[in-house]
C-alpha cells in the first residue's frame, strides 16, 4: 500500500481499537497531507475529516449563549403574559356586567304633581345649601393654618 511503517503500526493499531487521541490524530493528519492514496484508508479518515468540520459548524459552542435563553422560560414567559391579560379581561367583564345589573335595577321616581316636586327639589336643594354652608364656614375658621403657606408659593 506504500505506507510508512510508523502509519503502518497505527493503523493495525486503530482497527484493533487500542490508538490514543494523539495517535488518532496523527492518522487523521497523515491521510489529509497524503490524498494522493486511493484505498479504503484514505477515503475512511478524509471522511472523518470532513464530518468533523461539518459538526465544528454546527457546534453550539460557536452560537453566542447569552443571544439564546432557553425555551422553557420564553413559554412560561409567554403563558404568565397570556394568563394576566385573560384574568384582566374576565375582571373587567365582571365589573361591567354588575355596574349594567345596578343601573338596571334603579328604579327612577317621578312626581305626577307639579307643585309637589316643585316641593321636593327645593327641600333638596335647601339640605344642600345648609351642608355646604356648614362646610364653608368650617373652613373659614381652619383658613389662619394655610395662610403662612401660600405667602410662600406665591
Amino acid at each position: 500500500m506504500g505506507y510508512p511503517p510508523q502509519i503502518e503500526k497505527l493503523l493495525e493499531k486503530y482497527w484493533a481499537a487500542e490508538t490514543s487521541v494523539v495517535e488518532e490524530r496523527e492518522l487523521r493528519q497523515y491521510f489529509i497531507l497524503h490524498p494522493e492514496h486511493t484505498d479504503a484508508h484514505t477515503a475512511y479518515f478524509l471522511l472523518l475529516q470532513e464530518e468533523s468540520e461539518v459538526e465544528a459548524s454546527i457546534r453550539p459552542e460557536s452560537i453566542n449563549p447569552a443571544i439564546l435563553r432557553p425555551l422553557w422560560k420564553r413559554v412560561v414567559s409567554i403563558a404568565a403574559a397570556i394568563a394576566l391579560v385573560a384574568t384582566a379581561g374576565f375582571l373587567i367583564q365582571n365589573q361591567l356586567s354588575q355596574n349594567k345589573t345596578m343601573h338596571q335595577s334603579a328604579e327612577v321616581y317621578t312626581e305626577q304633581d307639579a307643585d309637589k316636586a316643585y316641593a321636593q327639589a327645593k327641600e333638596a336643594l335647601l339640605l344642600v345649601s345648609r351642608k355646604m354652608n356648614a362646610t364653608q364656614s368650617k373652613a373659614a375658621k381652619k383658613i389662619h393654618i394655610v395662610e403662612p403657606y401660600t405667602t410662600i408659593l406665591k
